[in-house]
């Protein structure tokens, strides 16, 4: 199995170039991780708009994807591409581990089209 890649390129996600941002290795301490503030900041660079205002939005939009998954439905979300819940295992102090699949689509594929397990089928 090979491992992911952790070029944004390769996965078919296009980013803007934030050369005005603090690199995430210097809010966070490893540069592997972004965490929720940088996000929204991030976000903020790049909408234009308020954090007041992206804030409560993010945290909503994070709070309904775990509702849904929970429900045990999957998401379709463009460019992301399709999440789908694997497993739920709960943990002693009421937290829950998700395990999660993110089937990402080709640049040319609509992620509608994606199966779980199967390729993605050209348009005839």
């Amino acid at each position: 199995m090979s491992s992911p890649s952790n070029d944004p390129a390769s996965a078919g996600v296009e980013l803007d170039d934030h050369a005005d941002m603090v690199s995430t290795k210097e809010k966070t301490g490893d540069p592997d991780v972004v965490k929720k503030g940088e996000l929204i900041d991030r976000i903020v660079t790049r909408t234009g708009l308020k954090k007041r205002d992206v804030k409560p939005a993010v945290e909503a939009a994070f709070a309904e994807m775990i509702d849904v998954l929970l429900l045990g439905k999957s998401l379709k979300l463009p460019p992301v591409g399709k999440i789908k819940m694997m497993n739920a295992k709960d943990l002693d102090n009421g937290a829950q581990v998700l395990t999660i699949k993110i089937r990402t689509a080709k640049p040319s594929t609509p992620v509608d089209d994606l199966d779980d397990d199967a390729a993605p089928v050209a348009a005839e």
